[in-house]
């Protein structure tokens, strides 16, 4: 009988380790296959480079010199704004203004095209300082979905609005790079000039630079928002090439000037209002088709001209044949509501903003 048990344990020993050996070997290559797959689910892809994500895109000359000329704010760069090869002026100036050009083009906010598409736009500001901003970067912005007469439409060409009210085309969107979004573009972004520089290139708006021209009013005010009246307009309430008295012209002035904010077109929503140097609110009222009418009865004609210290807008009659050619212009402006400017909100980049 011990006999009998003697062989049995043997026999069975002689079976059971080899099933041992073969489960220990299972484990280890699962336990091997476990760990690679684990490895490899948690590892990120590495993005290249912004210079040579752009040379990828074919904007590798525009690519370089953006980095080399962003120097020590190269970590800023979250959002870029490249030029393709074909497009790109070699022959830049070569002067201090050639680094201003570059940070122009970048933002340190993560902007994707679904910002820019936004029904009212987004607001990006840049790398670039200036002075008559409170030191705060300029901008450049998109106009959203509203001014197609707000048609949702997710594959529409974005334009970038810049000085002068010049607009150029992102033709790429969303090309991911180490650290940021790159969009390749049709063109640089215009410089923005001084508010009466700007009035005066803008040819809707040459008489009202001409009146500003000789008014220092504005001399010391910075962030302004002007709603400039348009040629006609000012033909409209005073006659052709009139010569207004100074007190004319201070008011002129004083009832189409918001100082101390630049409201871009992305802000114009409706029911916001902003406070003017006369002391007149002005309200804004959006329409279905994405127009923008201020006081009821004025039209905002053309928006986005960026200046140096803010914005112009243009402003025009509305087709009701009000007598009010522009807000707060004429002898019978309106008397509103004379509330302090509450809190507005903006989405600029992604984020929410109170002014």
């Amino acid at each position: 009988m011990q006999v009998l048990t003697l062989y049995s344990f043997l026999f069975g020993l002689l079976f059971l380790c080899p099933a041992l050996a073969q489960d220990t070997t299972s484990t280890e290559e699962n336990s091997s296959i476990t760990t690679t797959t684990s490895s490899s689910s948690t590892a990120s892809p590495t993005r290249a480079s912004l210079a040579d994500t752009a040379a990828e895109h074919g904007a590798g000359r525009f690519g370089e010199q953006l980095v080399n000329n962003l120097a020590g704010n190269a970590p800023r760069a979250r959002t870029a704004f490249a030029v393709r090869d074909d497009s790109f002026r070699t022959r830049f100036k070569r002067q201090a203004d050639d680094n201003a050009q570059f940070l122009y083009q970048v933002s340190d906010q993560l902007v994707t095209a679904a910002d820019l598409r936004g029904f009212t736009g987004s607001i990006i500001g840049t790398l670039g300082s200036e002075p008559g901003l409170d030191g705060r970067g300029q901008v450049v912005l998109s106009q959203g979905q509203r001014a197609s007469s707000g048609a949702c439409n997710g594959t529409a060409a974005i334009e970038l609005f810049s000085g002068l009210g010049n607009s150029i085309t992102i033709l790429e969107e969303d090309i991911e790079f180490d650290g940021g979004i790159l969009h390749i573009v049709s063109g640089q972004f215009t410089q923005p000039s001084t508010l009466l520089e700007s009035l005066r290139a803008t040819s809707e708006t040459t008489t009202f630079a001409s009146y500003l021209a000789s008014n220092d009013r504005l001399s010391t005010v910075n962030s302004v928002t002007v709603f400039a009246p348009s040629n006609a307009a000012l033909a409209s309430a005073y006659g052709t090439a009139a010569t207004l008295s100074g007190p004319e012209l201070t008011a002129l002035i004083d009832a189409h000037v918001v100082p101390s904010f630049a409201a871009y077109s992305p802000l114009l929503v409706n029911g916001a209002r902003f406070r003017t140097l006369d002391g007149v609110d002005i309200l804004v009222s959006t329409l279905p088709d994405g127009s923008i009418v201020l006081n009821d009865d004025i039209n905002v004609i053309k928006t986005d001209i960026v200046t140096q210290n803010g914005v112009v807008h243009i402003i025009d009659r509305s087709d009701t044949g009000s007598d009010t050619v522009f807000t707060g212009g004429a002898s019978n402006k309106p008397e509103l509501d004379r509330r302090m400017l509450g809190p507005l909100a903006a989405v600029v980049g992604g984020a929410r903003l109170w002014f």
